[in-house]
């Protein structure tokens, strides 16, 4: 069979301009469903490319083939019985099925089946040419693409922006596509300012070139490379650098289509107000990158880019420069309206603010804050000093929301209350614990750098969280308005990553308890509890899990009776490593799962509900039960002596003991016997065995061969 030639297809959707912060996840979601689509058709493709500027969406099929590949299938028909007469010859029923099928009745070919043998007939399916499938998979991927706003603009399908024309071409083809009554073409528009208008394409492999030629760089890569080396040679003109250009860098380049860069200045006595406030006026309002010298220090100078070319370029220079002029004037007088007054003065205002609907004001939270940190200090067993900053700096970490810097430049918050306390004379780590209490904003985002920091920022999370969960505030479903996802995952990352070694269940009783302190109805309050740690384990799981860990490790580390995360962790990566490395956690973990499976059954755990103790060394009648009874007294005197922090080494070593005695407990003894008194007896042993077990989590959550014995491996 001779290899179909291969072609080049294009899917062009000019838009109105769509915000660069949207991008990149939408563009990874558009090429999965393409190549999932192409797969699904047996459209043959070397790869699919996806394009963005603010103006348009591109997909662009490479190496694609003329026509889908062929398929056969078989198609299953009558029961051969009802197919075929007592002589062997087609019924009508077979000849209707053929003819249905488009072969002939002497086609159909018998096979068994779970339910008997049945006729099938084989079907070859020519496969359909390319202009055929890809508008069917174009407005599949057009109709599953996710931005996180879309609006309508005519009928009721939504889409991030108005759709204002569209391209569609395989080759130098048009192919015949409309999407919510908008006709395709091959006319796609240049740049608005560099070369406005409608430009032909002549051929789907010639977008790129183009557009370039009419003003319009099309791969955001490009564009990305091309801002970051100007940027960087700009700044070190006068001697400066540019530091984390990560995500603006990403989301500059999503916000032009022919990017110019030039070098601004501003006057050096902008200088002096707190370098965070020049520096987040520069790029939160104007999307500017702010050059810095090689010690971290602001320097007067900025980075622009311009969608456009150079014409001009001097004329938008000194525009760009007077407006950031004033809007650094704006912060000088924000600056200085503030430091009129300390910050202690300030906790009052903190009554005109509310927190939250039936959650009282901000002084509220400061209150249940400052007495949440007094417990988390206790708990943590820290020397006075430490635990009366943590108490200051959860009094002052929210008193910035009633600056005038706060007002204007809300992503502050936090930020400027740290260099304001700094400025005004409190502690380095006071100052310190204030500015980084809202971290961390993100699953990658740092911690906090110092301990004060961390229980103040742990503490403002978990009254956040159990609060708004005590008056029925919920994430629901893909919904969370409150961004209670986000606080419960801030909270187990500082717990898992952090320098605190705490209890979950102690934590969420002081958070409650600075609630009901404070006044607020604790209505339902179990229920509450209930819901915040299970908040806060499906974060510490995940957490787990993005570490790499595999799926049942997880889950067995996080089924013993560990409560605090730090004690989960260091379980989850032992359980891993000895698993892979030492057969005798294996052994112990299908030990373990023989003991677990039968004090699951409902008969175990309704006889054991009413029996609270431990087996009756009296009632033990045969040799095996007696070894372990024996064995298991014996583990738990050596386990005994491991402490609070745990050698899961040498837990292996004084566990392993239990598995032969199991083994043989298992084999000789008749745990659900018909006497009642020797059957709880029997299964308070198991219970007590179960109970040295649990302290390397619930084993039997493992995925283990049956036949062999061994650890499967786990999976994600």
């Amino acid at each position: 069979m001779r290899e179909q030639p291969q072609e080049t297809a294009l899917l062009e959707i000019g838009v109105e301009d769509i915000p660069g912060s949207y991008f990149p996840e939408p563009l990874e979601q558009m090429q999965r469903e393409c190549e999932s689509a192409l797969s699904a058709a047996q459209l043959a493709h070397e790869r699919v490319e996806v394009l963005a500027t603010p103006r348009r969406l591109a997909l662009v099929m490479h190496g694609l083939a003329q026509t889908a590949a062929t398929r056969e299938r078989e198609v299953k028909g009558p029961p051969a019985s009802v197919a075929f007469d007592a002589q062997g010859k087609a019924t009508q029923a077979a000849v209707g099925f053929a003819r249905s099928q488009g072969v002939g009745a002497d086609c159909l070919v018998r096979a068994s089946t779970e339910k008997g043998e049945y006729v099938f007939a084989r079907v070859r399916e020519e496969g359909k040419r390319a202009e055929e499938i890809l508008p069917g998979i174009w407005d599949k991927v057009m109709r599953s693409v996710s931005f996180p706003k879309t609006m309508r603009w005519k009928g009721p399908t939504r889409f991030v922006r108005p759709i204002r024309w569209l391209v569609a071409m395989i080759g130098s083809r048009e192919v015949e596509f409309a999407f919510e009554g908008i006709e395709a073409g091959t006319e796609s528009l240049g740049h608005r300012f560099i070369s406005p208008g409608p430009v032909s394409i002549p051929d789907a492999s010639a977008y790129r070139d183009t557009l370039r030629e009419r003003g319009v760089v099309v791969d955001q890569d490009e564009r990305r490379d091309t801002i970051r080396d100007k940027a960087e040679a700009l700044a070190g003109s006068v001697g400066g650098m540019l530091h984390d250009m990560g995500g603006p860098l990403q989301e500059v380049s999503f916000m032009c289509e022919h990017p110019t860069l030039f070098l601004g200045k501003f006057d050096p006595e902008f200088l002096g107000l707190p370098a965070v406030v020049p520096e987040t006026i520069m790029w939160k309002h104007q999307r500017y990158f702010a050059v810095h010298d090689e010690g971290g220090r602001l320097l007067p100078y900025f980075v622009a880019v311009r969608d456009g070319d150079e014409r001009n370029l001097e004329g938008i220079r000194a525009a760009n420069e007077r407006v950031l002029r004033a809007r650094l004037k704006d912060g000088v007088f924000f600056f200085r309206q503030d430091m009129r007054r300390k910050l202690e003065e300030r906790i009052a205002d903190l009554e005109k603010i509310t927190f939250q609907e039936g959650l009282g004001t901000m002084k509220d939270k400061a209150a249940r804050l400052a007495f949440i940190v007094a417990r988390i200090g206790e708990a943590a067993g820290l020397d006075d000093e430490t635990k009366k900053r943590c108490g200051r700096a959860a009094w002052l970490c929210k008193v910035d929301l009633g600056t005038e810097m706060v007002k204007e430049l809300p992503e502050l918050q936090g930020i400027v209350g740290g260099e304001y306390a700094r400025l005004q004379g409190e502690s380095a780590r006071v100052a310190k614990a204030v500015a980084e209490h809202y971290l961390p904003q993100s699953a990658h985002d740092a911690l906090p750098s110092t301990m004060e920091g961390q229980i103040v920022s742990l503490a403002d999370r978990l009254d956040t969280l159990c609060a708004c969960l005590s008056i029925g505030l919920t994430a629901t479903g893909s919904e969370d308005p409150y961004g209670l996802r986000r606080t419960a995952q801030g909270a187990a990352r500082i717990l898992l990553e952090g320098d605190l070694d705490l209890s979950l269940s102690p934590l969420l009783g002081t958070t409650f308890e600075a609630l009901a302190e404070g006044g607020k109805e604790r209505m339902e309050s179990a229920r509450a509890e209930g819901e915040a740690l299970r908040s806060l384990n499906q974060r510490i799981q995940q957490w787990l899990l993005d570490q790499g860990l595999p799926r049942d490790v997880v889950d067995a580390a996080m089924g013993g009776k560990a409560d605090r995360p730090r004690e989960v962790r260091e379980r989850a990566l032992a359980v891993g490593e000895l698993l892979r490395k030492d057969e005798r956690m294996a052994a112990l973990a299908v030990a373990a799962t023989r003991v677990t499976n039968i004090l699951r059954s409902g008969k175990a755990v309704e006889e054991l509900g009413k029996h609270d103790g431990g087996p009756t060394e009296e009632r033990l009648q045969q040799e095996a039960e007696r070894t372990l009874y024996a064995i298991c007294r014996e583990v738990e005197r050596d386990l005994s002596g491991h402490g609070c922090r745990v050698d899961y080494g040498r837990l292996l070593r004084d566990l392993t003991p239990l598995v032969e005695p199991i083994n043989r407990f298992f084999d000789d003894v008749m745990v659900m016997t018909e006497d009642s008194e020797l059957r709880v007896n029997r299964l308070a042993l198991l219970r007590q065995v179960q109970s040295a077990l649990m302290r390397f989590g619930d084993l039997s959550r493992l995925e283990m061969d049956g036949a062999t014995g061994k650890w499967l491996g786990g999976g994600q």
